[in-house]
């Protein structure tokens, strides 16, 4: 299997604790090149965005970083059963290999939580969300 550093980072979740807002980022590439959506699905304000750019080099070291921390967490700690609302995987977007599934709209085990958030942490800043990260920002 390639190391970490040589593979795309998927990463779904909903920014903050929102309900309607949902970040996809489909591929963070070993580069820090990353492409993904934003969607809104507020009743009232319907909106997808594609979103692309780039991590700066140690941003990107530090996001892997925090996702080998997160593998060093036996599997079922990481992979808890049922659906999920957000999740961590490499590799290829059509198989990838999940390292992390978050059930709910905050990660369950208390250990992982601070990673999951540093790695979320690192990523939204590159993304057209308002300051308290429930609606997304028309540019």
């Amino acid at each position: 299997m390639p190391s970490i550093d040589e593979q795309r980072v998927i990463l779904i979740w909903r920014p903050g604790d929102a309900r309607y807002l949902r970040a996809f980022v489909r591929g963070i590439h070993p580069d820090g090149f990353f492409y993904g959506e934003v969607r809104s699905d507020w009743p009232d304000d319907r909106i997808a965005l594609t979103v692309e750019g780039s991590l700066s080099a140690a941003e990107n070291q530090r996001l892997r970083q925090h996702i080998r921390q997160v593998q060093t967490y036996a599997e079922p700690e990481r992979l808890p059963p049922g659906n999920h609302v957000g999740l961590i995987g490499l590799g290829p977007l059509h198989a990838p290999t999940l390292v992390l599934k978050q059930p709910t709209n905050s990660i369950t085990n208390p250990a992982l939580r601070p990673l999951w958030h540093q790695i979320v942490e690192t990523i939204e800043p590159h993304l057209p969300l308002n300051a308290d990260r429930t609606r997304i920002v028309r540019q």
